[in-house]
């Protein structure tokens, strides 16, 4: 639990940072892992699995292991990996319907370095293979 706020409180420039991406937009944030449908109150319900997806960014063995996810958003998911794993990096694959996600994936580049994550953007049906094919060793 003491982790847990920790880490929040590490984040709050990052998260604040997502926030105004998606006030920018002028668009409603969809709901997330921290946040219910253009709500920016932390959703309690959540908590568990807040828990669960740091828990595991946490527990990935060695320097610099991948996460893949599918369905990036406003970023919210991403951002907890990144701050729960210092050298971890996330490939995202999005749609990107929304004007906020991309300027949310550029807002965490500039909080975590641009290495760190990377965007894709298009169906994942159709980007996943490419990317797959693209990298053979990925």
């Amino acid at each position: 639990e003491g982790f847990m706020e920790a880490l929040l409180a590490r984040g709050a420039a990052a998260f604040a940072a997502l926030r105004r991406c998606v006030e920018r937009s002028g668009e409603p944030c969809e709901g997330n892992l921290m946040h219910t449908w253009n709500s920016w109150q932390l959703e309690a319900q959540m908590d568990a699995k807040r828990r669960n997806i740091v828990a595991l960014a946490r527990a990935l063995p060695g320097e610099g292991p991948q996460i893949l996810e599918i369905g990036f958003n406003a970023g919210h998911s991403a951002c907890l990996m990144l701050l729960a794993h210092p050298t971890a990096r996330v490939v995202a694959f999005d749609l990107c319907e929304h004007g906020y996600t991309q300027p949310c994936a550029e807002a965490l580049r500039g909080h975590f370095g641009r290495e760190r994550l990377e965007l894709h953007a298009g169906p994942s049906p159709e980007t996943l293979p490419a990317y797959r094919a693209a990298r053979p060793g990925a």
